[in-house]
């Protein structure tokens, strides 16, 4: 069984798209499929694609023995679905989206990896630097982690990509972890091969990224759920 989850905020007609026009396809060809919309509450905090895909993945993994992260601005087209989301060769597979030491775009897990490296951080708030501690942390783990399809840049041929303004051209969404560590570099401990090599890293270090700060100590708040039909959920949360 699979869980696809979709953090979500304040992108009504992406939503709109996604679920007229990509749901059914995922329905049609993957067998006991279940999608998940987390919306986050409308507050004065910045978005936490991180902390609402947990939040997710601790309400449902236990029915279902893989699960996708699925940005919402990404389609993919019926024949990558088909030909792609089925695969079961890896612990960690990646369709699309990021850089080489990421997990963002679209990635399919096994529950039980996910909850074995604890998820991502809860604390990144803004655009970007949770797919790469997820990464460090799978890294971590050791878990087998597919290539990126080409030279990991946008798969045209794969992927429809939504239009809309980029959120790390925007100084109000930027990052608060990126913006309050960039000067020290300690922003680059996510990072995995560059400024600070794994192998550098103290024990509680790594403590950091695979006890604490994920699945087992996380605060949220359920303040709605939705049933759209048979196999779309859509959970409000608050974190």
């Amino acid at each position: 069984m699979t869980l696809i989850l979709v953090p979500y905020r304040d992108r009504q007609n992406h939503l709109q798209i996604f679920i007229r026009d990509l749901c059914r396809i995922f329905y049609k060809h993957i067998p006991n499929v279940k999608i998940v919309i987390i919306e986050q509450t409308q507050d004065n905090k910045k978005f936490n694609r991180g902390k609402l895909l947990n939040v997710g993945f601790l309400e449902y993994y236990k029915e279902f023995d893989y699960f996708f992260t699925h940005d919402i601005d990404r389609l993919p087209f019926e024949k990558t679905i088909i030909n792609k989301y089925n695969n079961k060769e890896f612990d960690i597979e990646r369709f699309d989206g990021g850089i080489g030491i990421s997990l963002g775009g679209i990635c399919k897990f096994k529950c039980q990896i996910f909850k074995d490296i604890n998820g991502f951080p809860n604390d990144i708030w803004g655009w970007g630097l949770e797919d790469e501690a997820l990464y460090t942390r799978a890294r971590f783990k050791n878990c087998k982690i597919s290539e990126l399809p080409g030279d990991s840049k946008p798969q045209f041929h794969s992927f429809v990509y939504l239009p809309h303004r980029s959120s790390c051209s925007n100084p109000n969404l930027e990052n608060d972890f990126y913006i309050n560590n960039k000067k020290t570099g300690s922003s680059c401990i996510w990072r995995w091969g560059t400024e600070i090599k794994p192998n550098e890293l103290t024990n509680e270090q790594k403590n950091r990224f695979l006890v604490t700060n994920g699945l087992d100590d996380i605060n949220y708040k359920i303040i709605n759920k939705e049933i759209i039909n048979d196999y779309i959920e859509k959970i409000i949360v608050e974190i």
